[in-house]
């Protein structure tokens, strides 16, 4: 039978290091962020259609995301989660944001300008759709206007 403080300290222990991980990643510190991972760590996104078996899978994965203009502007844990599997086995859940650049300011993003974020960055926005982010009276939900 399991020690019930024991787990408690260890659910207290992965808290911590999922903590600097987040902390790591909302600085864009890729070398931190991802030093808190064994190298035999597995991922699962919902935005990658298939299991990165290993570290370096998701470095890999991470290098692609950078070279198409992934940034991580800032991030903040909501709803963390430790699920303790074994005594060194943990799966780590929580929330995070997506933002869109808003380069004209009429509050609707650019879909291929994609950042993660979970607090409030300027000129960033949570709605995507703008299909010229260069002229803020086009975007969705704009009048139309009949120009010739």
């Amino acid at each position: 039978m399991t020690d019930p403080e024991a787990e408690v300290g260890t659910a207290a222990e992965v808290g911590a290091a999922a903590a600097a991980l987040v902390s790591a990643f909302g600085a864009h510190d890729v070398a931190g962020y991802f030093g808190s991972f064994s190298a035999d760590a597995s991922f699962l996104f919902y935005t990658t259609p298939r299991l990165l078996e290993s570290r370096a899978a998701w470095e890999e994965e991470w290098r692609a995301w950078e070279a198409n203009g992934f940034r991580v502007l800032s991030c903040v844990s909501a709803e963390p989660r430790v699920q303790l599997l074994t005594a060194d086995v943990a799966i780590f859940t929580h929330r995070v944001g997506t933002r869109y650049r808003d380069a004209d300011g009429d509050s609707y993003g650019n879909a291929a300008d994609v950042h993660l974020a979970c607090g409030p960055d300027v000129g960033y926005v949570r709605v995507a759709g703008d299909c010229d982010d260069s002229n803020p009276t086009i975007h969705p939900g704009a009048a139309e206007i009949c120009d010739g």
